[in-house]
């Protein structure tokens, strides 16, 4: 917003104009209410376009789009409404769709090294995640750990974490463990032990986007062992007090392992 006012206010040549060209977001976003909201008062052409509009592009490109995204995305990305983020996030997660038992999909696995992707929590839960690519490039998330310092009363220190870490990985070929780079004492207690680390894109709204997408793909295998993963798919909802400030945004309530998930 400080951008397009200290842009705005140096168009100081008679008969300047403003182009702006977006793709929406919220209804409460700052540039809708105070341009388009706006656009009388302001002398504005205001003109909705969709992506059928676009003439450059082909009908197989279009409908590789339109299975790309589902629910908000669909509606700003594809039908460019400015809508409110509301309701489950990942609404297009389908248990019959990216829940298998590991017998189902074993043999596709590829024999390469796997990563783990890890959210760190002292009361908060600790969540350890197995990622294995597919022949079919798929990613298969095969196993999980799970344990909250809150709801076991006992909290574990970094060295227990990396104790469970180890036993977790077994004879797994790991390539890096990819953890949140704010839990820095976590990080440094697996370098200690030689474990890979990777710092994790700690981007929230686009890694939402990107599962969303690999989703809808169906990109993404959760084995059934991945109880209290699967269980957070239906309670992982957006905020609406953050939608009425104009953001999008998760509550911060089970949501260890979906934060798991986006790293």
């Amino acid at each position: 917003e400080s951008f397009v006012n200290q842009a705005t206010g140096r168009c100081s040549v008679e008969g300047s104009k403003f182009w702006f060209n977006c793709n929406p977001d919220g209804p409460y976003h700052w540039f809708k209410l105070n341009w388009i909201d706006k656009r009388e008062d302001k002398n504005l052409l205001y003109l909705h376009f969709t992506m059928e509009d676009n003439l450059s592009l082909s009908e197989e490109i279009k409908a590789r789009y339109r299975s790309m995204y589902s629910g908000v995305f669909f509606q700003r990305y594809i039908l460019g409404l400015w809508v409110m983020a509301e309701g489950v996030i990942y609404d297009m997660f389908e248990e019959a769709k990216h829940v298998k038992r590991i017998t189902d999909f074993y043999k596709e696995l590829l024999p390469g090294p796997c990563y783990v992707s890890c959210d760190y929590g002292i009361q908060n839960a600790t969540v350890f995640l197995l990622w294995n690519k597919g022949r079919d490039k798929k990613w298969y998330c095969t196993r999980e750990y799970y344990y909250s310092g809150r709801d076991e009363k006992k909290q574990k220190t970094d060295e227990q974490f990396v104790k469970d870490m180890i036993e977790f990985i077994d004879d797994a070929k790991i390539k890096a463990i990819i953890v949140d780079p704010s839990a820095a004492s976590f990080i440094a207690a697996l370098n200690e032990k030689g474990l890979p680390t990777m710092k994790a894109k700690n981007d929230v709204l686009d890694g939402i986007r990107t599962v969303a997408r690999l989703l809808n793909e169906e990109k993404i295998i959760f084995s059934d062992v991945c109880v209290e993963t699967i269980k957070e798919f239906s309670s992982y909802v957006w905020d609406p007090k953050a939608a009425e400030r104009g953001e999008d945004a998760p509550i911060k309530v089970s949501d260890h392992a979906q934060d798991s998930i986006r790293y």
